[in-house]
């Protein structure tokens, strides 16, 4: 194996080490729909929390353009290599957007600092995305069945319908991706005994599935919002 490919593999391999490591959510960042909550609450106290959310996002976004950076160097150590090139290009540009949401984030929680305080405070650009829940991990079933439960208000339901409308709409789409990928397949030559439209096909109904349960989530949640 070339010294290059060496280097790659093992930068690679420490990336997604450090990218699983990233993954184990600290406790002051909150998933999106309770971040969505905390927006709509307006209270010094969710200003706060807010506050502490976007400086741990600030901070996985800070951890994350490192990592791509780190990528990136090993690349153009043969910028010869049309590929290699080509993904340090890649790795750069993902490290620049990276640290843009950083910036984003530190803003937007020094606002809500300000808020919080009573201060006078200029909404940072990125606001309205990071509100929606960017940086921030999808919900777990366990924190969705609890949100569910303590589901009372009218607004309650509709942030939850919202939610599973989205995520049905999400699994949809890739349903039709899955189908469209096992298509070409067919189209093909299969190669061996692994049937690789089979496989897409069965991800089709998969994802066709969840989508279903997301969607008779959401039309509950949508009918108990009228009624709440």
């Amino acid at each position: 194996m070339k010294r290059f490919s060496r280097v790659a593999i093992a930068t690679i391999a420490f990336a997604g080490a450090a990218s699983l490591a990233a993954a184990d959510t600290p406790s002051n960042i909150f998933h999106k729909l309770a971040v969505q909550k905390l927006v709509a609450a307006e209270t010094p106290v969710a200003h706060l929390a807010l506050a502490a959310h976007f400086r741990a996002v600030a901070d996985r976004y800070l951890e994350e353009a490192a990592r791509h950076r780190a990528t990136a160097a090993v690349y153009t150590v043969h910028p010869n290599r049309a590929a290699a090139t080509s993904a340090a290009i890649h790795c750069d540009r993902e490290a620049a957007l990276a640290t843009g949401w950083a910036s984003e984030a530190r803003e937007l929680a020094a606002y809500h600092v300000d808020h919080a305080a009573g201060r006078p405070a200029v909404l940072p650009m990125g606001a309205t995305e990071l509100w929606a829940g960017r940086g921030a991990p999808e919900p777990t079933p366990d924190q969705l069945h609890k949100l569910a439960l303590l589901a009372r208000t009218r607004s309650d339901h509709l942030v939850l319908a919202e939610y599973y409308t989205t995520v049905a709409s999400t699994k949809t789409a890739a349903a039709a991706g899955h189908l469209r990928m096992a298509t070409a397949y067919r189209a093909g030559t299969r190669h061996g005994i692994y049937d690789a439209a089979g496989t897409r096909d069965h991800l089709a109904r998969l994802a066709n599935e969840e989508a279903r349960k997301a969607q008779d989530a959401a039309n509950r949640h949508q009918q108990l919002a009228t009624i709440a």
